[in-house]
């Protein structure tokens, strides 16, 4: 198309034409900044942004340049002079930057007051999402673990955050969160009970979270949250009270389960810290049928396994009693220690005299 068909020229092919301009003026403008402005590509080097360019160019040495032009033209320039593998990187720590000024300032989404309007916002950007099957909802378990690692292993998010600002944001939130009733803190008891329940099953199945955690490592996370005074080392006795008795009252956490889940549960996690309880279903010594621990019981009542004389006369002798029981359950094998069996011994009695 001429430009002198110009006059003639309506609608799309108007803008068309208009845009093409456009672009020939930003190219020719890009290569005299280039020439005018050699440091250029120290200034976005060295972390200023793209607007701040901008408003270092005497822009009245050019003419017909509206802001979307001198932009453009700067953004052009450094395309030119700076490889992309350069400027995706500028740009990468360039939004870091802005993110952690934003952050700390608490200005937008790190405002607790607009803490209404994230929830409000996240909640309807979650439904789209989820409906149209985009974003994270379009991804895999495995991509979103990929992803989660790579920020933390370029220290992006809440990765960048030292401990003091991730506890403080955190902490200004969740009051937020719980002063407004959003989140877990608009379930009822019920509900919260029901949620909680179903994602620390699917954590232990998936042996994710703190399930995934060695003895060890379950040991130093919970001396940091000591430290850091964290959970429930931010509360002070009379308030872990309180929320105790609520616990007790709404039935939540071992509260909700019968005596028969709480044994069971109790066995799950002595097998999960390497022990071994003394009643399993199946686990019986063939002769008598008994299960360890009433096994352990009976070899104490009879005189082969009592002392006949001395300071101990009539007491078991809990290291032979050990010795009988790794014979007959762990073929040999010295699992069951005289400690052990002192202990067991100990809480029978206990719990026999009520």
């Amino acid at each position: 198309m001429a430009l002198g068909d110009r006059d003639h020229i309506e609608g799309n092919d108007s803008k068309a034409l208009a845009l093409a301009i456009a672009l020939n003026y930003v190219k020719k403008i890009s290569k005299i900044l280039i020439e005018d402005y050699p440091q250029l590509e120290g200034w976005r080097d060295g972390g200023m942004t793209i607007n701040n360019i901008v408003k270092q160019i005497d822009w009245s040495r050019y003419v017909w340049t509206s802001d979307r032009v001198k932009y453009s033209s700067v953004q052009a320039a450094l395309s030119i002079i700076i490889p992309k593998e350069r400027r995706d990187e500028i740009a990468q720590n360039s939004h870091r930057e802005s993110g952690e000024i934003v952050r700390d300032t608490r200005q937008g989404i790190f405002d607790p007051a607009n803490i209404h309007l994230v929830e409000a916002g996240r909640e309807k950007g979650a439904a789209t999402a989820k409906e149209r099957g985009s974003g994270i909802f379009g991804l895999s378990r495995d991509e979103l673990v990929a992803i989660g690692e790579e920020c933390r292993d370029l220290g992006i998010g809440i990765h960048g955050m030292s401990d003091d600002d991730l506890l403080d944001f955190r902490r200004q939130g969740g009051e937020a969160s719980y002063k407004q009733g959003v989140g877990v803190h608009s379930f009822d008891a019920a509900k919260r009970s029901r949620v909680g329940r179903a994602g620390g099953s699917a954590a232990r199945d998936q042996l994710a979270g703190v399930h995934g955690l060695t003895t060890e490592e379950l040991s130093a996370a919970g001396l940091k949250s000591y430290k850091l005074g964290v959970g429930v080392h931010r509360l002070s006795a009379e308030e872990r009270i309180v929320v105790g008795q609520n616990t007790v009252r709404d039935k939540l956490g071992i509260h909700n389960l019968s005596k028969e889940d709480r044994v069971a549960a109790g066995k799950l996690a002595a097998i999960a810290n390497g022990k071994i309880p003394w009643y399993m279903d199946g686990f019986v010594e063939p002769e008598t049928g008994l299960q360890e621990g009433d096994y352990c019981l009976m070899l104490a009542g009879l005189t082969k396994y009592k002392f006949d004389s001395g300071p101990h006369k009539g007491q078991p002798k809990n290291a032979k009693i050990a010795d009988a029981l790794n014979d007959k359950f762990y073929s040999g094998e010295k699992v069951r220690k005289a400690s052990g069996v002192i202990n067991f011994l100990y809480r029978s009695r206990k719990k026999k005299e009520g």
